[in-house]
């Protein structure tokens, strides 16, 4: 069953990527494979510095100013430097994260604009927490991303929550609160 399923699921792969690079070429901005997976990996590098707490890396992945719209806020244009830095006053050391994310899509447009959605699913965890420890959030992701010497980068940060469960005051839960 094995010899069989690897061949498939690669099968399936590049069936995705001609698709979409059939869909953009013919919106006149083809991109590559290895370009869509280095976007798609681009978003996972994020995740994964931000749960370990790696604050330069994870302000390395943005451009110097971004586009950010998040529930509840008016969008907004900031510097990369200031979202990581709430982030990091948010998820101090007591309070752990992680964040999963799939379905991922690397669309480009005629006008040369990218844009990687994907659904995603995060926690956030503080022991002791009164009301209970732990939230969860599903939702979707949207990053405009743009190409600067070489390298992918984020220019511009969307989140849209579609089910929270757990204890909502968690995630905003701030350290001096807690009398430190």
């Amino acid at each position: 069953m094995l010899k069989y399923l690897i061949p498939f699921v690669a099968f399936c792969i590049s069936i995705v990527f001609y698709a979409q690079s059939k869909v953009d070429a013919d919106n006149g901005a083809p991109l590559s494979a290895e370009d869509r997976l280095a976007i798609i990996a681009l978003a996972s590098m994020l995740d994964t510095a931000v749960d370990a707490k790696d604050w330069a890396a994870a302000n390395a992945f943005f451009t110097q100013s971004i586009d950010v719209r998040l529930p509840g806020a008016p969008a907004t244009t900031m510097k990369a430097s200031e979202l990581v830095a709430a982030w990091e006053h948010n998820l101090f050391a007591e309070k752990k994260s992680f964040h999963l994310r799939g379905d991922e899509i690397v669309e480009a447009t005629p006008e040369g604009d990218i844009r990687l959605l994907s659904k995603a699913y995060a926690w956030n965890h503080l022991p002791g927490m009164e009301g209970g420890e732990l939230w969860e959030v599903w939702g979707d992701y949207t990053y405009g991303i743009v190409e600067e010497d070489g390298t992918w980068k984020i220019s511009s940060f969307e989140f849209q929550p579609v089910f929270d469960r757990g204890n909502a005051a968690v995630p905003g839960f701030q350290k001096e609160q807690s009398g430190d």
